[in-house]
């Protein structure tokens, strides 16, 4: 018979796992497994027949006609990360239309969806699934705040919760850097605490090659000094004439790829993932253009809180 292994682990030196298998499972065939009575019955299974094969497809293909809106699509949900929302409201908020956006009954959902996926230590994952982290759990605070909680309120004192959370870990300064980009955005950090990533350099996939030396292994300390002199000599050049020239140039140059990222997906960039960040970008290009306006009717394809 066919069972169902969970797995373990074993003593196998090259199986390992982050989370104790938890999850995992292979099936596996024990021809001693069950009584003989049980297998018996699983060998005298009903004969499977044109007739019952074709029914098992009609069935399956009615399944799945239910599922199916008017319009040929099947809907489902983007939901999982819980750093594509935040942003969004934040946002909106920065260009005044969020009440137009999210009306009263779009902010219950809101902040209800952020009340069921808070972990128990007060902090959010970076997906519904995950442990706490200062990316997530900041984006969420300033979005219920956003949405006119306390600074104490929210379902069970999710806001004092939040904020416990983070500054039990010495507040936002550990955040990553795409988190220090919207705190700074809104004011809440300084920029000269976000590394800066200029326009006047290109990015490549191969960047990424080394991401995991870089993250797991400590910078020596000769290493962060030559990064930091590069911050601190070389932005002070970049802003002043003559080089600020090849900043704008810079800076129209990526525009044009945001306009390009825009066009090439509808609107609604890779997966959502920089939605807001784009959606920022043609609002303080041209707050009454229509690269913004295109942005601001579509909102998100697929809201994480449905």
């Amino acid at each position: 018979m066919w069972r169902l292994k969970v797995a373990d682990g074993g003593n196998d030196p090259y199986i390992y796992s982050t989370n104790n298998f938890v999850g995992r499972q292979i099936w596996e065939f024990d021809p001693d497994y069950g009584t003989p009575e049980e297998r018996a019955e699983v060998g005298d299974g009903e004969e499977i027949t044109y007739e019952t094969a074709t029914a098992a497809v009609r069935r399956g293909a009615h399944f799945f006609s239910a599922l199916q809106a008017s319009d040929g699509h099947w809907p489902a949900e983007n939901a999982g990360p819980l750093y594509f929302l935040p942003p969004l409201v934040m946002c909106l908020y920065i260009t005044g239309h969020l009440d137009t956006v999210f009306p009263g009954e779009c902010r219950k959902e809101i902040l209800r969806y952020l009340y069921c996926h808070q972990n128990e230590d007060g902090g959010w994952g970076l997906h519904i699934e995950g442990h706490s982290t200062m990316f997530c759990t900041t984006l969420s605070y300033i979005c219920m705040r956003i949405l006119g909680e306390g600074r104490d309120g929210g379902r069970d004192n999710a806001c004092a919760r939040g904020r416990k959370w983070i500054l039990d870990r010495g507040g936002v300064t550990s955040i990553p850097s795409w988190g220090k980009t919207w705190l700074s955005i809104f004011g809440l950090f300084d920029w000269s605490g976000s590394n800066p990533m200029p326009p006047e350099f290109g990015s490549s996939l191969l960047v990424f090659l080394c991401i995991q030396e870089d993250l797991y292994y400590p910078h020596p300390l000769i290493q962060d000094l030559m990064w930091d002199s590069l911050y601190i000599c070389t932005e002070p050049l970049l802003t002043r004439w003559p080089l600020n020239k090849l900043r704008q140039k810079a800076l129209e140059v990526t525009m044009k790829h945001i306009h390009y990222e825009d066009e090439n997906s509808r609107y609604i960039t890779l997966a959502s993932v920089e939605k807001a960040l784009c959606m920022l970008a043609c609002w303080v290009e041209d707050p009454n253009g229509d690269y913004f306006k295109k942005h601001l009717v579509l909102g998100f394809v697929e809201p994480s809180f449905v």
